[in-house]
């Protein structure tokens, strides 16, 4: 019979430090979520040569800020935009240009969010991205908007 998890440690090749980050994580623990968001973040140095991982990186480090924003911490929010920002731009400047502008439309559409809510800073931001966008992109921003409006709608007013 093969043995539960709760008998083997299924990050036993990782340094003891990060496997116990992990389950904290995973427990729900935000500030290891975020300990985890961090040390992605250190990886973005723009001068940084791209690599063979950079892909399972990206999706790994976007899915813990995922985590981190869905908490509802609105520095949490401020950090998911950025990265999407950020790996909008590096997959775009990399070639994959349709990619890029979907991490970039969900971006803006997320600063536009805040905006709104009255983050003076991200009213900045959108300020100065909108000009330098194809419509495409703004408009894909619009629809996500749109998208999490009525999805918040209804599960204020399921009866609507």
């Amino acid at each position: 019979m093969a043995e539960s998890c709760d008998q083997i440690e299924p990050n036993g090749a990782l340094p003891p430090i990060a496997a116990a980050i992990i389950r904290s994580a995973a427990s729900g623990d935000l500030a290891a979520q975020r300990r985890i968001r961090q040390a992605w973040c250190d990886r973005l140095d723009p001068a940084r040569p791209a690599g063979a991982n950079d892909d399972m990186m990206a999706a790994s480090g976007l899915f813990v800020a995922r985590m981190c924003a869905a908490n509802g911490d609105h520095s949490d929010a401020q950090m998911l935009a950025t990265l999407l920002l950020t790996a909008g731009a590096r997959l775009h400047d990399s070639g994959r240009v349709p990619l890029g502008w979907e991490f970039i439309a969900e971006s803006l559409s997320l600063y536009e969010r805040m905006s709104a809510a009255g983050d003076v800073e991200a009213t900045d931001i959108v300020d100065d991205l909108v000009p330098t966008l194809p419509c495409e992109v703004v408009a894909r921003a619009q629809f996500y908007a749109r998208r999490e409006k009525e999805a918040s709608d209804a599960s204020t007013n399921p009866e609507a």
